[in-house]
């Protein structure tokens, strides 16, 4: 069984100041840290394409029935219903970006990051803000928040090309 939310959101919590184990003693954990935010991530972003597939699925299949008794679809139920479809395009998306997210493969760049405390803080924090731009996009789906889930969507974007061009530029 994963890692819950839950469980992720206190380890990265710790990063910022909590006590407990330190998930960056090592390049291993650290290594394992990202794995599991980024598996979690994933998760969550699949389940809420899922949500939103299903709410356009559901909302075409009403304005089809009420097309039927007014012989042409209602133009504010289509809308509606490519809204959904589209916030659904866009998680499946960014689940796939999110999956193929840089991860240092050599355990130098690890300990180079760890050591740094520069680099170490600002790992932290682009991965602190990931997961709490996550926690809210699951959040929203469940409350049908359309426009703010599709504000996350970008920002969730902005957050992983920001972790990305970090990854790439420790040496």
């Amino acid at each position: 069984m994963g890692a819950t939310m839950d469980q992720v959101r206190q380890v990265v919590r710790f990063a910022v100041g909590e006590v407990g184990e330190n998930p960056y003693d090592s390049p291993a954990s650290m290594r394992a840290l990202d794995q599991v935010i980024r598996s979690q991530a994933v998760a969550l972003l699949t389940r809420a394409a899922r949500t939103w597939r299903t709410r356009y699925s559901t909302h075409l299949a009403q304005g089809a029935h009420l097309a039927r008794d007014a012989r042409t679809p209602p133009a504010q139920a289509l809308a509606t219903a490519r809204t959904y479809k589209a916030l659904a395009d866009g998680l499946s998306g960014l689940a796939s970006q999110v999956s193929a997210l840089p991860a240092p493969a050599q355990d130098h760049v690890w300990r180079r990051i760890r050591d740094e405390r520069t680099l170490l803080d600002t790992l932290i924090a682009i991965d602190y803000e990931l997961v709490l731009a996550l926690t809210q996009l699951g959040a929203l789906t469940e409350e049908a928040r359309a426009p703010e889930v599709a504000r996350l969507i970008e920002q969730t974007e902005r957050l992983c090309r920001r972790r990305w061009e970090f990854l790439e530029q420790v040496p």
